[in-house]
């Protein structure tokens, strides 16, 4: 499933495994691949969804990653920057070939990696296999349908790790419960984003605490 369906078709990834696996009859067939596969990728959404809501629960957020406390260390927005004196010696090493005052009086803060969090968010489109292949009755092409999905990834210094589902919101309680059950609050958290205008506000409003 790993190696094989992420990275290509149910059939090229059945006629892999049947070269691979000698079966007197027959063989895997496509079908039972796809099925299986989805079976588990199902499985697997469904309990992130459920511990989700779980560790939300428990820490006094709906299940929707709303918060209903008033725990005042949600309430940080101040970053964590780089002392000035190591930002002026990073500088100076690369003094050479970069003019040191425009990277001094720069007006974004050099926040401190080991108090910040970095989250980076998309929606990524694919496109959807039908289930059967029907020979077009006009000459016209079929209009594509595609498939949505929200991936975030969440890094802390040389640790990562990366969600995935259907909807912005549903994959930003995943990140919600994420940050809280690995003990990340009290860090700077920081969002990367392209310019989607759902996006953005969506995650606007599930971080406004």
């Amino acid at each position: 499933m790993i190696y094989g369906d992420t990275e290509q078709s149910y059939r090229k990834t059945t006629d892999l495994i049947n070269r691979v696996r000698h079966q007197e009859q027959g063989g895997t067939p496509y079908r039972t691949l796809q099925e299986n596969t989805e079976k588990e990728g199902t499985e697997l959404i469904d309990f992130i969804a459920e511990k989700s809501k779980r560790i939300l629960q428990r820490n006094d957020f709906t299940e929707d990653g709303i918060y209903q406390g008033h725990n005042e260390a949600y309430t940080n927005t101040e970053p964590a920057t780089l002392p000035a004196e190591k930002v002026a010696e990073a500088a100076k090493k690369i003094g050479d070939n970069f003019d040191i005052t425009e990277i001094l009086n720069n007006p974004v803060c050099y926040e401190e990696p080991e108090k910040s969090v970095k989250i980076s968010a998309d929606d990524v489109n694919v496109k959807k296999q039908k289930e059967t292949r029907e020979k077009l009755k006009s000459p016209e092409k079929s209009k594509r349908k595609y498939v949505h999905n929200t991936v975030v990834h969440v890094e802390k210094e040389e640790k990562s790790y990366t969600l995935n589902g259907y909807g912005i919101k549903a994959v930003l309680s995943f990140v919600t419960a994420f940050i809280l059950n690995n003990n990340l609050i009290g860090n700077r958290f920081q969002f990367f984003t392209d310019g989607h205008k759902t996006l953005n506000e969506t995650i606007l409003k599930c971080f406004s605490w």
